[in-house]
């Protein structure tokens, strides 16, 4: 399951994305939400969600300064960002920031549950690539104290054939 956490100052946007999802059929679940940046900072501490899906422009804390936070903080988090506006400087802001998709409001449940799907796929493949990275150390470690035992185990035979 893929948890996703929602942020936003517009409540019939927050609303509107929570409601036209159908969560229990995905397999995502909404692990919280919040009206602004700052109140989603201290609530993902705990939840450290999946994704995160945020407005840019919001009262308190944008979506770009929460982003650069939790880039920073939990840096696994997969990052949406939503705007109303369609100006370069907040897209290059977003992609500096290292953002994975950056979409215009109004956003449909269909292109957001693409969006979902995009993103998830990546943390999957990123998952795939922890554990076999997390294997190959292993093999690694017990290569190396078996090649060890062997030339501490030739190393002592050579002295006592000597």
């Amino acid at each position: 399951m893929i948890s996703v956490f929602l942020v936003d100052d517009e409540i019939v946007v927050r609303e509107g994305i929570r409601n036209s999802i159908p969560w229990d059929e995905t397999e995502y679940s909404l692990a919280g939400e919040a009206p602004d940046g700052e109140m989603a900072l201290s609530i993902m501490k705990d939840l450290k969600p999946d994704i995160l899906v945020t407005d840019i422009r919001m009262p308190f804390m944008d979506g770009l300064a929460l982003a650069k936070i939790i880039r920073k903080t939990q840096p696994w988090v997969k990052i949406i960002i939503l705007s109303g506006h369609d100006e370069f400087k907040y897209a290059k802001e977003a992609i500096s920031i290292g953002v994975e998709e950056y979409l215009l409001k109004p956003v449909s449940s269909a292109d957001m549950l693409a969006t979902l799907d995009k993103v998830s796929r990546r943390i999957a493949e990123e998952r795939v690539s922890k554990t076999r990275l997390e294997t190959l150390s292993r093999q690694v470690k017990t290569s190396e104290e078996m090649l060890r035992e062997r030339w501490l185990c030739d190393l002592v035979a050579g002295l006592v054939a000597a």
